[in-house]
């Protein structure tokens, strides 16, 4: 049953450590109706929360009743150069939808996404980016109605093993190993970099910064284990990576290949 609330009797201000545990439930109540799922732990936020340029004041917002019940959050991701997208998440409670919330967090995320014009190159084009499942109809209508067009899918593909692969065949000359990150983790950034030049959406990020946002997400991710990101090499060279997580929310049973890439010359 939906409780009756006006957004003008709302408040809204930025995220607060504490608040984490409640934002973390909007977004696994949201996907446990329309998957069965509880893929968003605190760490989700916290790493984002904590990430070089995103600022927690600036760049969040949470809404509350009266009463102090969370009832919904935004953010606003445009840290990284050269800052020609802004990319949006967000969540209202199960109980307080079709109530003008979500409307009402679109439009400060919107202001908010505004302030990437003054840090964009002069001239670029900068974008106003989210993103719905196909099955989330009320997530697909607000952002519709905020005047935003569907411009890309993803598919999320999965096969049930019922015992061990086929082991694979090399090319010749090619060996795949589990990166040693101590020494290896700046060449993994850089044929990340490579091989994602021709995909859809790619930003030239300047090196240092992807390295920095790449440690640091591996540093505030309890999960991240470093014997499921591995390497091709053709000879010495790194060609291809293809990283891996141990698991796809909290299912236990079923690990996720996150970010498979091959440069261009092989």
């Amino acid at each position: 049953m939906l409780a009756e609330l006006s957004p003008t009797t709302l408040t809204t201000r930025a995220p607060r450590a504490e608040d984490v545990d409640a934002i973390v439930e909007l977004f696994n109540a949201h996907t446990r109706e329309l998957f069965g799922e509880n893929p968003h732990y605190p760490e989700d936020f916290t790493s984002l929360w904590t990430a070089p340029g995103f600022n927690l004041d600036t760049d969040a917002r949470v809404a509350l009743t009266p009463e102090g019940t969370l009832v919904g959050y935004i953010h606003v991701q445009d840290m990284v150069p050269p800052h020609v997208v802004a990319q949006i998440g967000g969540r209202v409670h199960l109980d307080y939808r079709r109530q003008g919330i979500g409307t009402m967090l679109m439009e400060w995320a919107e202001s908010r996404a505004m302030q990437a014009l003054d840090k964009a190159p002069e001239g670029t084009r900068v974008l106003f980016e989210g993103g719905a499942s196909s099955i989330d109809k009320s997530s697909d209508a607000l952002l519709r109605s905020r005047g935003m067009e569907p411009i890309r899918h993803f598919f999320r593909m999965l096969i049930e093993f019922n015992g061990q692969p086929p082991a694979p065949v090399w090319p010749e000359g090619m060996t795949v190993r589990a990166v040693d990150e101590k020494t290896e983790l700046e060449e993994v950034v850089r044929t990340y970099q490579a091989s994602f030049r021709d995909h859809w959406g790619y930003l030239d990020v300047p090196f240092e910064t992807m390295l920095q946002y790449i440690q640091h997400m591996i540093s505030t991710d309890p999960l991240h284990d470093p014997s499921l990101w591995f390497a091709a090499y053709d000879g010495d060279q790194m060609a291809a990576i293809c990283l891996c997580d141990p698991r796809i929310g909290s299912r236990a049973d079923t690990a996720m290949v996150n970010i498979l890439g091959v440069r261009r010359e092989w």
